[in-house]
């Protein structure tokens, strides 16, 4: 994909920045609205996704390596709108969060939740795997929900403009960003491609093109100067990145020896919320 001008990613994150507290005030139900086509457009572009992730490695589509693409791709995607839809609907009708999770304490008293597989087609599709939530220091059963969807329980949210620099190995992992970001925590977001698959930022547009057409969502595409230019715009307040601990290392702190330094006395360049995910090698 061509870089965006600058001129483009300034003026997608002036209006991202108008549009914030919009976002940050906006009931449940509607945000219920844009989980709700992000769905119905996801199944309508799964096989464009999946045929351009193909392409993309140089897969045949008759491959059997094309059931990771649908799995980790569209699939992925589709569970965790599910699972927001589900949470976003008890908050909203004033049902339980947790539902049929399982809540229990290990031994020091930390509480955990059991939080996937949730139904049958988890244990049949991904069967012997299994995920759970550590809660933190002074969570405790009584006190779990109320810990819970923080954001959502805010009278009058303030809103933030977030930069997500979009993974480049997992196909879903820059949606379900979006996901996190926006319905979680109450973003807006503008979501840097990874050169490795930014083939796929149309089918994602498509996908959320109902966040993009209202204000909430924009895409960008380029290289690491486009990152960089992103992570110190003064537009952008908060961050997250899927990657490498050496591409947050140098956001963060620098290059070269100068960095080096500023990691060991931990004097860090960028002092804006920052979130990630990262691979060590």
């Amino acid at each position: 994909m061509a870089a965006t001008p600058q001129a483009d990613i300034d003026s997608a994150l002036e209006q991202l920045a108008a549009r914030k507290d919009d976002w940050a005030k906006l009931s449940i139900e509607r945000r219920l609205d844009y989980l709700h086509s992000m769905r119905q457009l996801t199944g309508d572009s799964a096989r464009d996704w999946v045929h351009l992730s193909l392409d993309g490695k140089r897969l045949p589509t008759d491959s059997p390596l094309a059931g990771e693409e649908w799995m980790s791709g569209p699939y992925a995607l589709l569970i965790a709108i599910n699972a927001l839809e589900s949470t976003l609907t008890a908050l909203a009708t004033g049902g339980d969060i947790l539902e049929s999770q399982q809540v229990r304490t290990r031994a020091g008293g930390q509480v955990v939740v059991d939080v996937f597989p949730t139904d049958v087609f988890d244990r049949l599709l991904l069967s012997g795997y299994r995920a759970e939530v550590w809660m933190q220091q002074g969570v405790t059963p009584a006190n779990l929900r109320a810990n819970m969807a923080a954001f959502h329980r805010q009278t009058d949210p303030s809103g933030v403009l977030g930069l997500i620099l979009g993974a480049g190995n997992i196909a879903s992992i820059p949606l379900l960003d979006v996901l996190t970001k926006m319905f979680t925590e109450g973003q807006v977001a503008v979501v840097k491609m990874n050169p490795v698959n930014d083939y796929l930022g149309p089918v994602f547009e498509r996908i959320c093109a109902k966040l993009v057409d209202d204000g909430f969502l924009r895409f960008v595409y380029g290289d690491g100067g486009i990152g960089a230019y992103l992570t110190s715009h003064k537009l952008v307040e908060a961050l997250h990145i899927t990657g490498s601990a050496e591409t947050y290392n140098n956001i963060v702190f620098g290059t070269g020896d100068a960095g080096d330094r500023r990691r060991r006395d931990n004097e860090p360049l960028l002092h804006k919320p920052f979130s990630s995910c990262l691979l060590y090698t």
